[in-house]
């Protein structure tokens, strides 16, 4: 697998169900890369934290939300601005 140079961790509600999706993004190929669905929660952010640590990633970019500051800072490159993840 080629490394992913870039990646981008983008939050999206649906507000009628209030169900959240976790999204990976490689913010060079313009691809998704995972995903996961369910409560906006550790829990939820986990699943996928736990899958995309298999990959080559070096820099996440996130919102404010309190579950990112699980990520590791010796693994990866963390930014944390609204202006790298989506808005609904």
């Amino acid at each position: 697998m080629r490394p992913l140079k870039s990646m981008k961790f983008g939050i999206f509600v649906k507000k009628t169900n209030k169900e959240w999706v976790y999204i990976v993004f490689d913010g060079v190929k313009k691809l998704v890369v995972d995903y996961q669905v369910g409560d906006r929660d550790i829990l939820t952010f986990d699943k996928v934290y736990q899958r995309i640590k298999q990959l080559n990633i070096k820099t996440i970019h996130t919102d404010n939300f309190n579950v990112y500051q699980n990520i590791e800072k010796d693994l990866y490159k963390h930014t944390t601005t609204k202006n790298l993840t989506p808005s609904d």
